[in-house]
């Protein structure tokens, strides 16, 4: 006989959909569950694939609740698994470690069947069943910035029994946090000699290791909250977690990857330059919406869909883009834009335009004016000296292209991002020759609209 388990981590139960329910009243009424739904779809698997145990490894919550009604909820789907005969092994994280409210609701918001792992040090379980003997040891977080080395407490694994160990954890650490919660390592972990690591914190999911007898994984959260957990460690979209097997002392197969999320989130690109040209290309931009909503959404697998637009390229309706910004009122571009969905909206829903990306065309005589046009045959002659086989030293110019990057104005982000550029290299000369190019001409043409 064997085992089955989920691993899931960092539900945030109630948390809002950021980025749209700030917006549009309709839209925030729509999303609100999504979390819950997200919960209720991993109880129902839980059910349904009759696993023996759940791991939720940290952030079961989203800090404080705006209303008890979160912890009944919760309390009530936790009765569900109960029902069935199926025990939770729950960790603390840094968001419920914020929550004063879990610790004056905590026996009625988690009963027998919910086993919650110590704050003062790590706690060990016995699972057994036919035989199989599984040892799940955590800790939960004692306050909500806990920088403690907890994996460094995890005793010695059980002797003839599979051990998972659940941790809330930053690693070593990531690019925009400022705080590392309870820091460790993937070597670090691997020397502990436990058979699978059930990780928490991270929102993206992501597999450390993947073997029969050593598994190290973040499960990712069970629905994105907001863009910037669109997307996972493998470019996927998809939310949720681990569904694994275990069965003589070690995983059957690699764990599965089971989706619970309600909406996914994306970046719909739009190339403005594809419909210039068009008799009507607000029209033709309406339609290349709807077609890549429609796109979003099959790639969603029916479920619905919070997207970022953004609309990149030189265009006739940068001006009307500009004037209209952030305008949704009847006869607006952004107004159209919407309406062209139809009846995609109900399950489409845009968090914001972004034209950061947007620019006017450049008029075909631009830079036959004057001086430009010696300008623009001498940055031309410059970018053609460089061809993709071809590298310079051009480490004397290094610190005057930098300091162009500095100045680009929409382009800072994108420069900023790329951190160290390699001015050696070609391909990057050629490409901020080109944006030099395009950042003179904007520059131009405001000053002459002004």
């Amino acid at each position: 006989m064997s085992v089955k388990f989920i691993h899931a981590a960092d539900l945030h139960i109630d948390s809002p959909m950021r980025g749209l329910a700030r917006k549009d009243g309709a839209v925030a009424e729509s999303v609100r569950d999504a979390t819950r739904r997200a919960f209720k779809n991993l109880t129902q698997t839980a059910i349904a694939e009759k696993v023996d145990f759940v791991i939720i490894a940290g952030d079961l919550f989203d800090g404080r609740w705006d209303d008890r009604e979160t912890g009944v909820w919760t309390s009530k789907e936790f009765g569900k698994l109960a029902a069935d005969g199926i025990p939770v092994y729950l960790a603390f994280g840094n968001h419920d470690g914020a929550n004063p409210i879990i610790k004056n609701m905590r026996e009625r918001l988690f009963g027998d069947d919910v086993k919650v792992f110590s704050t003062k040090s790590p706690e060990r379980f016995l699972f057994e069943k036919d035989g199989e003997r599984i040892a799940i040891v955590g800790q939960s977080y004692p306050e909500a910035k806990c920088v403690k080395n907890l994996a460094s407490k995890y005793p010695e694994p059980e002797r003839d029994a599979y051990n998972i160990g659940v941790l809330h954890t930053g690693l070593e650490g990531s690019a925009g946090e400022t705080i590392v919660y309870a820091p460790t390592s993937v070597a670090e972990l691997q020397r502990k000699g436990y058979q699978y690591w059930a990780l928490g914190h991270q929102h993206k999911r992501e597999i450390f290791d993947a073997s029969l007898d050593s598994f190290i994984a973040y499960s990712g959260s069970t629905q994105a909250r907001h863009i910037n957990e669109s997307e996972n460690s493998d470019g996927t979209h998809s939310k949720g977690f681990f569904l694994a097997e275990v069965e003589n002392g070690r995983l059957k197969d690699l764990p599965r990857f089971v989706a619970s999320d309600a909406y996914r989130w994306y970046t719909a690109r739009l190339d403005l330059e594809q419909v210039e040209g068009e008799s009507e290309p607000r029209e033709a931009l309406c339609s290349l919406f709807r077609a890549k909503a429609a796109e979003l959404l099959e790639e969603s697998e029916n479920r619905g869909v919070a997207a970022r637009v953004v609309l990149s390229g030189r265009t006739s309706l940068y001006r009307r883009l500009e004037e209209e910004r952030e305008d949704i009122s009847e006869g607006t571009i952004y107004n159209e834009l919407r309406a062209s969905l139809g009846t995609l909206e109900e399950r489409f829903k845009i968090e914001s335009f972004d034209i950061d990306e947007a620019r006017a065309p450049i008029p075909a005589d631009f830079w036959d004016r004057g001086a430009l046009k010696s300008l623009k045959e001498r940055l031309d002659a410059r970018g053609a000296a460089f061809d993709e086989s071809a590298r310079a030293d051009v480490s004397a110019e290094a610190p005057e292209l930098e300091e162009l990057g500095k100045t680009l104005g929409k382009y800072r982000k994108e420069f900023l991002a790329e951190r160290v550029v390699d001015w050696t290299d070609a391909r990057n000369l050629a490409k901020w020759n080109q944006r030099a190019i395009d950042a003179l001409a904007d520059a131009l043409l405001r000053a002459a609209n002004e």
